[in-house]
């Protein structure tokens, strides 16, 4: 009886580590690049959405699932790119005032330009 409660009591605590690495709701939305100094630029996604920046054709700077309300601060950086699976999920701010959207929800965008003047004239993204 007891290798049977050991068995439960492993299994539980298995379950709670894996809780543990897992966000919940309750954490509430994720504000990546805080440490971006001088960021003029911040996605923020209004639906789950998935994006990845780079410099370029070459560093990568993220790459990952935004869930609805997180946000990432942009580096301001020259040359950054974005690719998303959800451009519609996406609202982008510049200098703390939205801008135009890159697309509708599901549309795919590849080499958008993180660039504040072609986001705020609606010309960063190209189908």
């Amino acid at each position: 009886f007891s290798a049977v409660s050991e068995t439960q009591s492993a299994a539980l605590t298995a379950v709670s580590a894996q809780a543990a690495l897992q966000p919940s709701e309750e954490d509430g939305p994720l504000v990546y690049g805080e440490d971006n100094d001088g960021s003029r630029i911040t996605i923020r996604a209004i639906v789950d959405s998935w994006v990845e920046v780079r410099v370029g054709e070459g560093e990568l700077l993220l790459t990952r699932v935004l869930r609805e309300g997180d946000q990432y601060h942009v580096p301001d950086r020259l040359g950054l790119t974005l690719v998303t699976g959800n451009a519609g999920g996406l609202e982008f701010a510049v200098d703390g005032e939205k801008v135009s959207e890159i697309g509708p929800l599901g549309a795919v965008r590849r080499n958008v330009r993180l660039e504040p003047k072609a986001l705020k004239e609606g010309t960063a993204s190209t189908l």
